[in-house]
């Protein structure tokens, strides 16, 4: 009976040897699948974001003209920041500085209009400012700050909607577009 325990112990130490190797192999495999780009990742990073509900800007539907009133209410302030366009995309000059042109503020816009040019895309370089236009009025010639040389320049021109709250000037709205002056 003393040889058959002398057998086994080697057998079982063999059987432990095998069982943490195969265990060390599958802890190894499990580490690598979880792991991305050479980082490990948690459950947070593995799951789906999570949506919180809204706290500001909301209303209750108790009141079935509530959610219409809250709609014409968003409606309107889109409304009050849209700027009407109407222009003519080339102005024309003989001599740099005069420039036959067409921009207006349409006779459906809401609010009193300027508009602005600027040589450069920064918006730093004005070559015009505009006094107010009102609804349905336009300017066919403008006059520039200082010539432009012969040829096309690309400007930047900023037509900015005006309205008066309490005495003071406020801007409703703002669009820029570019333009292209030809000079002959």
């Amino acid at each position: 009976m003393a040889e058959t325990t002398g057998r086994k112990a080697p057998v079982l130490l063999i059987v432990s040897v095998l069982l943490v190797l195969v265990l060390g192999l599958l802890g190894a495999v499990v580490y690598l699948l979880t792991r991305q780009d050479g980082k490990e990742t948690s459950n947070a990073e593995t799951a789906s974001p999570r949506l919180e509900y809204a706290t500001e800007g909301v209303i209750f539907t108790e009141d079935p003209d509530a959610l219409q009133k809250a709609y014409d209410e968003a409606a309107e302030k889109v409304e009050e920041s849209v700027v009407p366009l109407s222009y003519r995309n080339v102005a024309r000059s003989e001599d740099g500085v005069e420039f036959n042109c067409y921009v207006a503020n349409p006779e459906r816009a809401r609010f009193d209009m300027f508009v602005a040019i600027y040589a450069d895309a920064g918006m730093t370089d004005e070559l015009y400012m505009s006094q107010l236009l009102r609804p349905g009025t336009a300017y066919d010639t403008i006059r520039l700050n200082r010539a432009l040389p012969p040829g096309r320049h690309e400007v930047y021109a900023v037509f900015t909607t005006i309205d008066e709250e309490d005495s003071v000037q406020v801007i409703r709205g703002q669009a820029a577009v570019t333009m292209e002056f030809r000079v002959q």
